[in-house]
């Protein structure tokens, strides 16, 4: 199987030098289900995408990024019309927390920098979808979360699969071959401790205290 990576954001200078990349951590994250998968990685961000006209075949997973799905710079346009083609051309695609708004703002819905401010730490989230629930043990998947941006109004066709207090289209579905996740199913502890050291600047200790709160909830996972 073939899994391609479209990068929307490498971090550069944000993060320890020694912090894992983008790709590792979804390696990581496939490895123990698809342990002989094939990676290719694109750098989105800098205009590089996979080829629609005869696509390959495989999973495409376009990933977080600190670039708002609403935005217009010229990389993020493309990507919204890659997307478009992309959801034509009939490929199975997965957006991640950045990814999942493209994907909505793509498609039809609408991407907000939310009221509710920034969301970090680990959240639980209520699974609504009945198509979703019977692959899970439970109704809530827990996962980790770093986003000030929502999708507050889904595509037209979008089905809603989880959904929290804080962001209320956690999850949603596309037809069989479109899957977009708020949360972050590749982040570890470790990985989220790193937005620690610099995504709480600026923010009131009872902010921090809620974050580092919330790590005590578990691994991130389906729970």
């Amino acid at each position: 199987m073939i899994i391609h990576l479209l990068i929307t954001d490498w971090f550069k200078g944000l993060l320890p030098a020694d912090t894992p990349t983008h790709a590792d951590l979804y390696k990581n994250l496939f490895a123990p289900v698809v342990p002989d998968a094939e990676y290719k990685v694109y750098a989105a961000m800098e205009g590089e995408l996979p080829d629609l006209t005869n696509p390959e075949p495989g999973l495409y997973v376009i990933t977080g990024s600190q670039a708002g799905a609403y935005e217009t710079d010229a990389w993020i346009g493309t990507l919204l019309q890659w997307i478009r083609d992309a959801k034509t051309a009939g490929i199975a695609l997965s957006g991640v927390c950045f990814g999942a708004q493209a994907i909505g703002q793509a498609l039809g819905g609408r991407v907000i920098k939310h009221p509710n401010g920034w969301g970090l730490g680990l959240r639980k989230s209520r699974v609504v979808s009945d198509r979703l629930r019977k692959y899970l043990p439970s109704d809530t998947l827990l996962l980790a979360v770093n986003h000030g941006d929502q999708v507050v109004e889904l595509p037209p066709d979008a089905e809603l699969l989880s959904t929290s207090d804080f962001c209320a289209n956690d999850a949603f579905a596309i037809g069989d071959k479109i899957l977009a996740f708020q949360g972050h199913p590749e982040f570890t502890i470790a990985y989220l401790e790193f937005f620690l050291t610099v995504g709480v600047k600026g923010q009131s200790p009872e902010f921090v205290e809620k974050v580092r709160e919330s790590l005590k909830l578990g691994k991130p996972r389906v729970k």
